[in-house]
């Protein structure tokens, strides 16, 4: 499980660097500069309907969207099935699978891609990541998830910039593990649970956790809630990804350079024990 932080001051200090893994809106908002959306499908020319529009959306992401429609198609598969995790959905959104089906996705190109550690403070091994995914809080269908390709949905590693004071940033030759709650980042688990902490948020299960305070908190208790009613689903539909055609592939893989291949061989057993707000494990 994911303890909380300690100090919240911290984070509340150093808000204009800090961009959160998971991120709900209360409105869906414009596409910022940097975000791929989907393109839209519309019928053939002989009016035939397509049966999965977003399937076939998901097409002009490329890699990005192969990589979603993977996990996409488990999750749908979980919602049709009866467990407590699909259950729990379907308390808050009797037709779940079918809402799911209906989501759209967007790709964030210009997102963060650093760790940032604060080495300042009354917290000096505080270390916030960069952002997974965001969407609506409470919206209807065909809403879009936005995902970062720079985050735990994709990335399997982050180089780590320390804040040394507020007018010191300096870009470590380190890179750490990037995770979603307790699994590695670009794993399918981790792409399975990214999806259905923002599914929660778009059907109103989980309490909005961008913009209000103890945000960074209220994201990681939300993140343990899904995983208290899903966790052993999840495990059991990341084993499907593994086995489909470039599961085992990220995306853009950030990858030390040949110079900081020792450091990270060094670093490697080091753990973060939370999406955004972690600490190194001893």
């Amino acid at each position: 499980m994911l303890s909380v932080p300690r100090r919240n001051a911290v984070a509340f200090a150093i808000a204009i660097f800090v961009t959160l893994n998971f991120a709900c809106l209360p409105s869906p908002a414009q596409n910022p500069v940097g975000v791929i959306a989907a393109r839209a499908i519309t019928p053939t020319s002989d009016g035939d309907t397509l049966a999965d529009p977003v399937e076939k959306e998901l097409l002009d992401l490329g890699h990005f969207g192969e990589s979603i429609q993977n996990v996409r198609a488990e999750i749908l598969g979980l919602l049709s099935e009866e467990s407590s995790c699909s259950a729990w959905f379907r308390a808050a959104e009797p037709e779940a699978a079918a809402k799911f089906r209906s989501l759209r996705y967007a790709v964030d190109s210009a997102g963060p891609g650093e760790i940032l550690k604060l080495q300042e403070g009354p917290d000096p091994a505080l270390a916030i990541h960069p952002y997974v995914a965001r969407t609506g809080q409470n919206v209807g269908q065909g809403s879009t998830i936005t995902l970062n390709a720079h985050g735990a949905f994709f990335q399997e590693l982050a180089r780590v910039r320390a804040r040394n004071s507020p007018n010191d940033l300096t870009l470590d030759n380190k890179y750490r593990s990037l995770v979603v709650g307790n699994f590695p980042g670009g794993s399918p688990a981790a792409r399975l649970l990214t999806l259905l902490h923002e599914f929660g948020h778009i059907i109103d299960i989980l309490p909005i956790d961008a913009g209000v305070p103890a945000g960074p908190m209220l994201s990681v208790r939300n993140t343990e809630t899904v995983l208290s009613h899903c966790g052993s689903q999840i495990r059991a539909h990341a084993k499907n990804i593994h086995k489909s055609r470039g599961s085992q592939t990220l995306i853009a893989v950030r990858r030390p350079a040949p110079g900081a291949e020792t450091l990270w061989r060094a670093d490697s057993a080091q753990k973060w024990e939370r999406p955004y707000l972690g600490r190194p494990r001893p």
